[in-house]
């Protein structure tokens, strides 16, 4: 819980300054698309550091879940759950067990 609130934290920040720059852009300066394009593109790059941190977060608990679900069934990396080469399969299929 502590950690998905801290990435929530991360994520969020960059979320809500996207959301001040891009208003504060469109409404000061309406008149200078120059200046306004500059704030928006100035807005996109903090954006960025929000869909980094999301990337690297969502790698790391992918990660973690699929090497737990390794662990809890004890499938070897290259079996396939139902397929011919399953150890386990294989094993039951002779009436023995492991």
């Amino acid at each position: 819980m502590l950690e998905s609130f801290i990435s929530y934290a991360v994520r969020g920040g960059p979320r809500i300054a996207f959301g001040a720059m891009l208003t504060r852009a469109g409404y000061k300066y309406n008149t200078n698309p120059v200046k306004a394009f500059k704030g928006v593109a100035q807005a996109a790059t903090v954006n960025e550091v929000s869909w980094g941190s999301w990337l690297l977060d969502v790698t790391q608990k992918s990660a973690r879940n699929e090497l737990e679900f390794r662990r809890q069934d004890k499938i070897a990396p290259g079996d396939v759950p139902f397929g011919v080469s399953n150890s386990q399969l294989v094993t039951l299929e002779q009436g023995g067990t492991q």
